[in-house]
C-alpha cells in the first residue's frame, strides 16, 4: 500500500497541473521558436490587415494572425519543425512559402511579398527562414537532426550524443582535452551550465549538476531521440536561468502523418583501432569492444477518433529503443605502484635519504634515523614491515616498466564507466485538439548493467561499480493558443537517478585495521607522491548505499503581441531532494605521505620529502578517517522559484528593443527531518571553556529546535539570499536586409550549488567521523598511527552525542558560511556583427565578455594562522612542539602562550595539541574549516569570437568557428570545489597572502580554439554532376557523402607544486603550499611546447627553470596559482564517410564508417573529468622525475562502422 501511494503522487501533480495551467499567465524555459517578418507589395510598401496562417507540415498544425498596420507579423511560441506559411489579403494573390524550418529558440524571420491579383489566384514558393538573427542580441548555434546523423559521433564508452555539438561553436572549449564533460562556455564555470529538455530542466537533484555532464553522461540524448540541439551561449532571454554561462537546449523527436522509422548499428572493435602511443609492440592493445544498436518508429496513431481528417484529435507518436555494449576503451592509463624492489623494502630509486619516523616506541634507537640496513641505504629493517602493509602490497600486479612512478600499465580500460551496458527506451505521444490545443508527453527510461570492470586486481581493486544504475525523464507540455496573438505554454517535468555504489574489492582476503567502525570492512589506501590509490572505502554490496536525486520542475510560458511588443510574464518552481543512503568508510582510509619517511631538516645539498610507498611499508599513515554510523539517511531538500517579465519591442522595421527581468531564489538545502548538524562559528561552546570562565566562540549545532540548547532555530545556517534581480538588455539594428548589429548586457544567475555530491549534508553528533594526523616532532612526523595497530578506542570516543561541543578535538565535517547562499553570478556583454553572404552562406564576428562574481572557491579558510604575522612566523619550528611532549608547557610558556581553554589538551584526539593549534582562532577544532559552499572568487573573460556557417543546401553543410579568449581566475575549476584542492593549485594560498597569487589563468584556459565540421555530397550518381546516368552504377558511386571535422585547441596553461615544503609541513595551520616560480630568463621547455618525444627527448621541462629549494621555513615560493607555460596543443580530426542506398522510394540504406583522430596523432593533454597535467609538474617528485612524462596521452585512432535501414 505505501508503494501504492507513493507511485500515485507524480499523476496527482500531472492532474494539478491541467487544472492549473489554464490559469497560469506565466513564462519559464520555453524552448520554442518564433517567426517574424513583413508583408509588402510589389513596391516595397506594408500591407496591413493580411490574413497568415502558419502550418507543421509534419502535424499539421495551424496557427493563424493578420499583420499590423505596419505590415509586420509575428508568431510566437512555435513549435520546433518545418512549416509553410500562407498569406491573403484582398485585391492580391495568395502565397504559399513552404520549407520553413525553425529550430529550438530560433528568432526566424521571413519577409513576404504579395503580388497584385485575385485572391483565388495562389502561388508557391520555397522559403527559409533567415539564418541571422535579427530581432534579438542573443549569441548561441543549434544543428538540425538529419545534419546532426552524419557527423561522426564516437561510441565511447557511452552510446552516442546529440549535445556533444555544442563543443563546436565559438565561446565554447574543453580545456585542450576533446571531452565534452569538460566543456566551458564563455568563461562560465564548468559544470555549472544549464540543461532544458523539452521545456524543463535537466538537474540532478541535490547534486545540482545539469547541462553537459547531465546530458552528455547521466542522461544521454542520442541522435535518435534528439530533433533539435540548441546552445544558447550569451545574453540570452530573462525566461532562462540557473547558470552563469550557457543553455543547453534538447527538443524530442515526434511523429508525424507519416509513418518514418529506423533499425541501427554502430560497432567498434580493438582490431581496427590504431596503437596507444608509447605502448610497446610487444604488448597486446587495450581490448574495445562496443556496440549501439537499436530501432525506433513514429507516426500517427491510427485509432479512431484519435486521427483523421474529421477528428477534432489528431494523435502522434514516436518510440525508440537504444541498447550499447562496452567492454574495455581505446585509451588505457599508466598507474604508478610499489616497485617490486619497494615491496622488499629497498628504497634506493626514492632519489634522496630517507627517515624513520620519530617514534621511539615503535623504532627505538632507529627512530629519526637515515634509514639502512645491511649497508643499503634507504633499505628498511625488516622487522619494521607492517603485517597490514605487506598483505596489500603482496596483492599487486607485477610493474610493466622498472620505474618508481608511471610503471603499471593498465591492461584493459573501462573502470568507471556508468554505461558499459545500458537499454534505454524513449516514448513521445503528441495530441493536438483541436485548432488551439497541442499536448505532448514524452518519457525516458535507462536501465544499465554493472560494469565490474577494475584497473587492478580484485583484491586491491579501486573500482566502484553501481548496482542499480537507472534513471529517468517524464514530460508534459501543454500548448494553448487563446488566438493567433497570445499564446501558453507550461510544462511540468520530472527527473530521477537511481544509484548505489559498492567497493568490488568488498570480499578479498585480505587484513583490515583494528578499531575501525565495521572490522569486517577493509580500508582505503590513500597516498600522496603521485602513487596510486589501494582499495575501496565504499560498502562491499550493491544497494547497501543507494541515492536517489530527483528533480520536479514546473514552468509556464504566456506570450502577448500587442502591436510592435511581445510581452512575456512567467514563473518557474523547482523541488531538488531526494534521498542518500550511507555507509562508507566504515574500515576506514589511511593516507601514507612522503614527509613521514621525510626530514625537513637533512643535511644533504638536495631535499629529503621521503617516499610514501616507503611510509606504506611501515605502516606509517600519515592521517586516517573512520566513519561511525548511527544515522544511515539523509533527505536533502531544495526549493527553487523564479519570475520574469519581459519585452521585445519592435520600434522601427530595422531596430528591435529586448529588455526584461528575472528574480529567482534558490533556497539552501534543507534535510527533511532536521538530521543535519554543521559549524556556527559565532555560538558559544560549552565545552571549551576557558579559566575565566567563558565559553569559546565556535560551536557544532544541530538545524532546527527540538534539539535543546544545542538546536540551531533554524533549518539551515546561511542567510537566505533574496536579492537576485537580473535585469537584460539589447538592441538588434538591421543596416539593410543582409547585415545587423546586435548588443546586449545582462546579469545571470547560477546555481546555488553544494560541493561533494551531497547536497550540504552533515551528521556530525548523530554520527561520527574520526580524523587522525600526523604530528610534528621538529624537522620529523610521527604518523596518526600504523596500519597494525589501528585506531583506539580513546581516538574514538563517544560516535553520538546531540551536543555542541561534539566536534571538540576532531575535524568537522561540515561548516555552511552565512553567505553560502549568495549565489554565483555573471555580467555578460557582447557586440554582434552579423551578415548573410552570398550562396547561403552566413558570418558572426562578436565579442564577448564575462565578468564573474560570487564564484566558488577555495580562499577564505576560517581556522588559519596568519603566515606573515611576525609575531606567529618568528616562533618557527617551535609551533610544531605538543603541549604533551616533555618540554610542551616550556615552549608554550616560553612564548607567553597558555592552553587556550581547560582540558583542552587531552581533548584535541584528531590533531596534535601544538603551540600553532593553540594559537588558532578555533582552537577547539582540527582543520582548515574551509566553507564547504564559499563562493567569494572572481573571474574575468574576453573573447573574439568568428562563425561562418552554411546550412544544408544544395548537398553542403558547413559551420566554421574561431574563439580568441582570455579567463583570469581565483575561482575552482568547476562548481565542485571542495573536489577541486589542488588543481591549478586551488586551496594551496592563505587568504593572508599579501600578494594576489591565486589569481591567474585558469588551469583549463584555451586562447585560441578553432573547429570547421562539413557534410559535403560527393557529385557523384544520379542528378548528380558526374557519373548521373543512373542504373547499376549508380548504387556503387552514388549517395556518397563525406563529414570532416577538425578541432584545434592551443593548449592549457600548467601549474607547479612542492611536496617538500618546510612551511606547509610543520605549520599546516597556515594553509600556504610552496609554489615554484619560473625563473627568470630560462627556457621551460627542453625541446619546446611542441613535438616532445619522450622515448628520445627525455623530459618535457627543464628543471633549472624552477626553484626547488623550500628548506627555508616562511618561504613558500613566487610562483603563481597556474603559470603562463603552456602545454602542447591538442588537435582533432575525425572523419564520417556515408553511403545512402535507395532501396525503395521511402526506404533508404546507410552505411557510415567513422575515423576518429584519422590521421592518429597524438597529443600529451587532460584526458579525464576536469584539469590535469601530463608531465610530473612536482619540483620534489620521486626519483627526481620533475618535468618527465606520467603516461596520458590522447587517444590512438579509431574506427567506427555502422549500417541503419531508414524509412
Amino acid at each position: 500500500m505505501r508503494n501504492r501511494v507513493h507511485t500515485s503522487v507524480p499523476w496527482l501533480l500531472f492532474l494539478l497541473f491541467f487544472l492549473a495551467g489554464a490559469v497560469m499567465p506565466a513564462k519559464a524555459q520555453d524552448t520554442n521558436a518564433s517567426l517574424t517578418g513583413s508583408v509588402t507589395d510589389s513596391s516595397g510598401s506594408a500591407i496591413p490587415g493580411v490574413s497568415l496562417t502558419l502550418t507543421n507540415t509534419s502535424t499539421h498544425f495551424k496557427v493563424t494572425i493578420t499583420s499590423g498596420q505596419d505590415g509586420q507579423y509575428t508568431f510566437a511560441n512555435i513549435s520546433p519543425g518545418i512549416y509553410s506559411l500562407q498569406a491573403s489579403a484582398k485585391g492580391f494573390k495568395s502565397v504559399t512559402q513552404t520549407g520553413i524550418e525553425l529550430a529550438a529558440t530560433q528568432q526566424g524571420r521571413v519577409n513576404v511579398q504579395l503580388p497584385v491579383g485575385n485572391v483565388q489566384q495562389e502561388v508557391t514558393v520555397t522559403a527559409e527562414a533567415s539564418q541571422i538573427n535579427f530581432v534579438d542580441p542573443t549569441i548561441g548555434g543549434g544543428i538540425a537532426p538529419e545534419t546532426l546523423q552524419d557527423f561522426p559521433l564516437t561510441v565511447s564508452g557511452a552510446p552516442r550524443s546529440s549535445v556533444s555539438v555544442a563543443d563546436m561553436l565559438p565561446g565554447v572549449s574543453t580545456g585542450a582535452s576533446g571531452n565534452a564533460y569538460n566543456t566551458r562556455i564563455n568563461g562560465g564555470l564548468v559544470s555549472g551550465d544549464e540543461a532544458v529538455v523539452d521545456g524543463a530542466t535537466a538537474m540532478e537533484g541535490y547534486m545540482n549538476q545539469s547541462g553537459m555532464v547531465s546530458l552528455e553522461t547521466d542522461f544521454g540524448m542520442s541522435p535518435d531521440i534528439t530533433s533539435e540541439v540548441h546552445v544558447l551561449t550569451a545574453n540570452y532571454d530573462a525566461q532562462y536561468g540557473n547558470t552563469t554561462s550557457g543553455q543547453l537546449i534538447i527538443s524530442t523527436r515526434s511523429g508525424g502523418d507519416k509513418f518514418h522509422g529506423a533499425a541501427y548499428e554502430y560497432l567498434r572493435n580493438d582490431a581496427l583501432n590504431a596503437r596507444q602511443w608509447g605502448l610497446p609492440i610487444s604488448s597486446a592493445k587495450p581490448e574495445d569492444k562496443e556496440n549501439d544498436f537499436g530501432a525506433n518508429i513514429g507516426g500517427p496513431i491510427l485509432i479512431p477518433k484519435l486521427h483523421g481528417a474529421s477528428s477534432l484529435v489528431k494523435g502522434y507518436f514516436y518510440f525508440n529503443y537504444e541498447g550499447f555494449k562496452e567492454a574495455g576503451g581505446a585509451n588505457s592509463s599508466t598507474l604508478s605502484i610499489p616497485s617490486l624492489a619497494d615491496r622488499s623494502g629497498n628504497f634506493s630509486g626514492a632519489g634522496s635519504q630517507l627517515y624513520y619516523p620519530d617514534d621511539a616506541t615503535k623504532y627505538g634507537a632507529d627512530a629519526g634515523q637515515p634509514i639502512a640496513y645491511g649497508g643499503v641505504t634507504n633499505q628498511i629493517n625488516p622487522a619494521y614491515e607492517d603485517p597490514v602493509a605487506a598483505a596489500w602490497m603482496a596483492a599487486l600486479p607485477t610493474p610493466t616498466n622498472s620505474g618508481e612512478l608511471n610503471n603499471y600499465f593498465i591492461p584493459k580500460a573501462g573502470q568507471g564507466s556508468l554505461t558499459a551496458s545500458e537499454n534505454v527506451y524513449f516514448g513521445r505521444v503528441d495530441m493536438n485538439v483541436g485548432p488551439n490545443d497541442h499536448f505532448y508527453w514524452t518519457t525516458w527510461w535507462q536501465r544499465t548493467g554493472t560494469n565490474t570492470q577494475t584497473n587492478l586486481p580484485v583484491a586491491v581493486s579501486t573500482a566502484s561499480p553501481a548496482d542499480p544504475e537507472n534513471a529517468n525523464i517524464q514530460r508534459f507540455n501543454w500548448e494553448h493558443n487563446f488566438s493567433g496573438n497570445m499564446t501558453n505554454h507550461a510544462t511540468l517535468g520530472y527527473l530521477n537517478r537511481n544509484e548505489s555504489y559498492y567497493a568490488l574489492n568488498g570480499h578479498a582476503d585480505l587484513p583490515t585495521v583494528p578499531g575501525v567502525a565495521n572490522t569486517a570492512y577493509l580500508p582505503e589506501m590513500s597516498f600522496g607522491g603521485g602513487y596510486t590509490q589501494l582499495g575501496n572505502s565504499d560498502l562491499p554490496d550493491p544497494g547497501q548505499a543507494k541515492t536517489t536525486r530527483g528533480t520536479w520542475a514546473f514552468n509556464d510560458v504566456f506570450t502577448r503581441i500587442m502591436g510592435s511588443h511581445t510581452l512575456n510574464a512567467g514563473f518557474e518552481w523547482r523541488l531538488a531532494g531526494t534521498s542518500i543512503h550511507l555507509g562508507t568508510n566504515q574500515g576506514g582510509t589511511f593516507t601514507f605521505d612522503p614527509d613521514a619517511t621525510g626530514n625537513q631538516g637533512c643535511s644533504s645539498t638536495a631535499s629529503c620529502p621521503g617516499d610514501a610507498a616507503a611510509s606504506f611499508y611501515l605502516g606509517a599513515a600519515s592521517a586516517a578517517s573512520v566513519n561511525y554510523y548511527n544515522v544511515l539517511a539523509e533527505y536533502p531538500r531544495q526549493d527553487a522559484w523564479a519570475i520574469h517579465v519581459g519585452d521585445s519591442w519592435r520600434i522601427i522595421p530595422k531596430l528591435t528593443l529586448d529588455y526584461s527581468l528575472r528574480w529567482d531564489y534558490i533556497q539552501p538545502f534543507r534535510e527533511k527531518y532536521n538530521h543535519l548538524s554543521f559549524i556556527d562559528p559565532s555560538g558559544a561552546n560549552p565545552g571549551a571553556v576557558t579559566s575565566s570562565g567563558s565559553e569559546l566562540a565556535g560551536r557544532l549545532a544541530f538545524a532546527g529546535d527540538k534539539y535543546g540548547d544545542a538546536s540551531y532555530g533554524k533549518q539551515y545556517p546561511e542567510i537566505p539570499f533574496k536579492k537576485g534581480f537580473a535585469p537584460r538588455l539589447g538592441f538588434a539594428y538591421s543596416l539593410d536586409d543582409k547585415t545587423v548589429i546586435r548588443a546586449g548586457y545582462g546579469i545571470y544567475f547560477g546555481q546555488a550549488f553544494y560541493p561533494n555530491w551531497g547536497g550540504g549534508m552533515g551528521l556530525d553528533g548523530f554520527n561520527k567521523n574520526v580524523t587522525l594526523n600526523e604530528s610534528s616532532v621538529g624537522n620529523l612526523k610521527t604518523p596518526a598511527l600504523y596500519l597494525t595497530s589501528g585506531v583506539s578506542a580513546s581516538q574514538v570516543g563517544e560516535t553520538e552525542n546531540i551536543s555542541s561541543s561534539f566536534d571538540n578535538g576532531q575535524t568537522p565535517s561540515l561548516y555552511r558560511p552565512l553567505d553560502g547562499n549568495h549565489r554565483p553570478y555573471s555580467s555578460q556583454w557582447n557586440l554582434t556583427v552579423e551578415r548573410q553572404l552570398p550562396k547561403n552562406f552566413s558570418t558572426r564576428i562578436s565579442y564577448v565578455g564575462t565578468q564573474g562574481t560570487h564564484l566558488p572557491s577555495l580562499l577564505n579558510p576560517l581556522n588559519i594562522l596568519n603566515p606573515y604575522n611576525t609575531t606567529i612566523s618568528s616562533m618557527g619550528s617551535d609551533l610544531a612542539t605538543s603541549y604533551n611532549s616533555t618540554d610542551g608547557p616550556a615552549v608554550f610558556a616560553a612564548h607567553g602562550v597558555s592552553v587556550p581553554y581547560e582540558n583542552w589538551q587531552t581533548q584535541m584526539t584528531s590533531c596534535t595539541p601544538t603551540l600553532a593549534q593553540a594559537l588558532l582562532p578555533f582552537p577547539q577544532y582540527c582543520g582548515t574549516l574551509q566553507g564547504l559552499n564559499e563562493g567569494h572568487a572572481t573571474s574575468s573573460y574576453h573573447s573574439l569570437q568568428v562563425e561562418v556557417d552554411h546550412q544544408a543546401k544544395n548537398g553542403l553543410f558547413v559551420l566554421g568557428s574561431f574563439t580568441y579568449s582570455k579567463l583570469m581566475t581565483n575561482a575552482t575549476d568547476s562548481t565542485q570545489s571542495a573536489s577541486a584542492s589542488g588543481l591549478g593549485n586551488n586551496g594551496d594560498f592563505s587568504p593572508y597572502n599579501p600578494n594576489t597569487r591565486d589569481y591567474s589563468l585558469a588551469p583549463d584556459n584555451v586562447p585560441i580554439t578553432a573547429q570547421i565540421s562539413l557534410v559535403y555530397d560527393l557529385p557523384f550518381g544520379k542528378n548528380k554532376r558526374f557519373l548521373s546516368s543512373g542504373g547499376p552504377l549508380n548504387v556503387l558511386v552514388g549517395g556518397w557523402q563525406v563529414s570532416p571535422l577538425y578541432h584545434y585547441e592551443y593548449g592549457t596553461p600548467l601549474w607547479f607544486s612542492s611536496s617538500s615544503c618546510t612551511t606547509s609541513s610543520l605549520v599546516p595551520e597556515f594553509r600556504q603550499s610552496c609554489i615554484p616560480g619560473h625563473l627568470p630568463g630560462v627556457k621551460p621547455y627542453v625541446h619546446g611546447r611542441n613535438g616532445y618525444n619522450p622515448h628520445t627527448d627525455g623530459n618535457y621541462l627543464n628543471a633549472a627553470a624552477f626553484e626547488s629549494n623550500f628548506t627555508q621555513f616562511g618561504y613558500t615560493g613566487f610562483g603563481s596559482a597556474v603559470s603562463n607555460i603552456y602545454g602542447s596543443a591538442f588537435q582533432d580530426t575525425d572523419v564520417a564517410f556515408t553511403k545512402n542506398t535507395r532501396i525503395t522510394e521511402r526506404m533508404n540504406f546507410k552505411f557510415m564508417a567513422n575515423f576518429f583522430n584519422a590521421f592518429n596523432n597524438h597529443y600529451f593533454i587532460s584526458t579525464g573529468n576536469g584539469p590535469s597535467l601530463p608531465f610530473v609538474t612536482d619540483v620534489a617528485a620521486t626519483g627526481n622525475s620533475f618535468g618527465t612524462w606520467n603516461g596520458t596521452v590522447s587517444n590512438p585512432r579509431t574506427i567506427q562502422f555502422a549500417g541503419r535501414i531508414e524509412f
